[in-house]
């Protein structure tokens, strides 16, 4: 059989969290076609997937899982905006607004402090607390058995795309999905195509606040609801999966399932997030953690590993500046990196370079591993400013728990993510999002 090599170079930028402005919708078909007559639209099952992990959570996830559906207890709601608001802003979150109210029947209207159920606050800086970490933005909200009463959004002024990044991420977390997702594109992804909310996430708003589905269902009271909403869904207002760039499903998975491992220095108690995912054809997989120290900004690290199908392998070797590109922690540091060198590691022949920025050194790493550069490591490890880099320490830190990890013949590696047991609703509640 005569070898096929693939470059892949999209996947070069599968973490990017790019700002682009929101895409026009598609032309409504005269005669929607039923999911099942083709393959390009995205399932019911995909959208009602998506829905339980935004609404119930992921027990993969560090964020926990919540036990019932939660959205506003009135079709009205207040809203004020406070604080360093940028100019611009009360604009832009009232248009916002106003497309929600399509997608939900909420209706929203301008008013101040104290009246208001809703309340954008601009906080200085770069970052504002939620849990043990910090976060650009983040939502709170508060609700008791009838829904969501009040809801809080906190966004940091700096850097000035933070507003544009965050709007409909954490309206989506005030409008009641606590959760986030990577089963379909979405602007509660981790690793997201767009700032604005994309056919999926407007589906499953919808679905929310149908009628048929109320406050505090469980799981398993809204799920054969849901699978009406979403197949109805399908067939009314198809969703092209090519068009919204769904050809990877990404799940959450626990960091000790990875196929990389990656603990470096100063991250033991490390907030981690783990996902993975492979294409309808099984041809490669693709994993991508994230590591962040709790109640701090640095240091941060994340990896990332490629391993192709059977007959594939990378068509050349990539640098490490080229791969800083495909991390946006590090290019908004504006690195400047000192030339590349090699070390043999844990898991081969390793490339790096540092670069010293304004926030503190960063280290990116990549490695081609097999004798055919079948599968591609890749990374970085950025400290706090004043701090020192051992590349050793930290590239000592990486290691492939089962080398012989095998994607070929179409093998689905992929576990779905498991339910979680219904609890009481509280009676009254407040619940951070990021």
């Amino acid at each position: 059989m005569r070898r096929r090599r693939s470059a892949l170079a999209a996947l070069l930028l599968l973490s990017a969290c790019s700002a682009g402005g929101e895409a026009p919708p598609p032309a409504p078909s005269p005669h929607p076609v039923a999911p099942e007559q083709s393959p390009d639209i995205v399932s019911a099952a995909r959208l009602a997937r998506l829905f339980d992990e935004l609404a119930y959570g992921n027990p993969a996830s560090p964020e926990g899982t919540s036990p019932n559906v939660v959205r506003w207890a009135s079709r009205s709601l207040t809203y004020a905006v406070v604080g360093s608001a940028p100019p611009g802003a009360e604009r832009r979150i009232s248009e916002r607004l106003q497309r929600f109210q399509a997608l939900t029947g909420v209706a929203a209207t301008p008013s101040k402090e104290p009246a208001a159920t809703l309340v954008f606050e601009f906080v200085r800086g770069t970052h504002v607390p939620v849990r043990d970490e910090l976060a650009a933005c983040s939502t709170r909200t508060t609700y008791d058995a009838g829904g969501i009463r009040l809801a809080r959004i906190f966004i940091a002024t700096e850097p000035a795309r933070t507003f544009a990044a965050c709007l409909d991420h954490e309206l989506m977390h005030a409008y009641g999905f606590p959760h986030h997702s990577s089963v379909l594109p979405s602007v509660m992804g981790p690793i997201r195509m767009g700032d604005t909310l994309s056919e999926a996430d407007e589906a499953v708003l919808r679905a929310l606040y149908d009628p048929r589905l109320s406050v505090g269902m469980t799981r398993e009271q809204a799920a054969p609801i849901l699978a009406r909403i979403f197949d109805e869904a399908a067939r009314t207002r198809p969703i092209s999966s090519r068009q919204l760039g769904a050809d990877l499903e990404w799940r959450t998975i626990a960091p000790q399932e990875t196929v990389l491992a990656f603990d470096p220095p100063g991250l033991a108690r490390a907030i981690g997030r783990s996902f993975r995912a492979t294409p309808p054809d099984g041809g490669y997989l693709v994993e991508i953690s994230f590591l962040s120290a709790p109640e701090q900004e640095w240091p941060r690290a994340s990896a990332r590993y490629l391993r192709l199908g059977r007959d594939r392998g990378f068509s050349r070797l990539v640098t490490p500046e080229e791969i800083a590109r495909s991390w946006p922690t590090v290019m908004e540091l504006r690195p400047r990196f000192r030339t590349a060198t090699e070390r043999q590691t844990p898991i081969g022949l390793t490339r790096y370079a540092i670069s010293d920025t304004a926030a503190g050194p960063c280290l990116v790493f990549v490695a081609e591993l097999g004798g055919e550069r079948s599968a591609r490591v890749d990374g970085f490890y950025c400290a706090a400013s004043g701090q020192s880099l051992d590349p050793a320490a930290i590239l000592e830190r990486l290691r492939l728990r089962d080398p012989r990890y095998r994607i070929e013949g179409g093998v689905d590696p992929l576990s779905a993510s498991g339910g979680a047991g219904a609890v009481p609703h509280p009676a009254l509640a407040s619940r951070p999002s990021a």
